[in-house]
């Protein structure tokens, strides 16, 4: 003869610790993926703060190329003009020797 409400009970026990472990198993898994979601979060808030990171570097390495560019136009100007300076320079040289050198015959005759 079997008692229906006391057999149900008697499963229900013994399925308990059965059922215990899946729900630790269960509970488990729910705080490791909630702690990969938080990691993943962590780690696309860093991937954005290095791509930000990136983009400031390569906006100051373009104003710096910038920069350079224009220095060095300015100190090839420079050149240019003290190339020019130079020429002049030896030219007003060659001009003073010949007018010295004229005077000097001049002086003599």
């Amino acid at each position: 003869m079997s008692f229906g409400c006391f057999d149900v009970r008697v499963k229900l026990y013994s399925e308990t610790p059965k059922l215990s472990a899946s729900m630790a198993a269960q509970k488990s898994l729910e705080r490791m993926f909630s702690g990969l979601g938080k990691e993943k979060e962590i780690e696309a808030g860093e991937l954005t703060r290095k791509v930000h990171e990136l983009k400031d570097t390569k906006e100051f390495l373009n104003d710096d190329k910038a920069h350079n560019n224009m220095l060095l136009a300015k100190v090839q100007a420079c050149a240019a003009r003290n190339k020019i300076a130079t020429l002049l320079s030896k030219n007003l040289l060659r001009s003073l020797d010949g007018y010295r050198f004229l005077t000097k015959k001049l002086k003599e005759s």
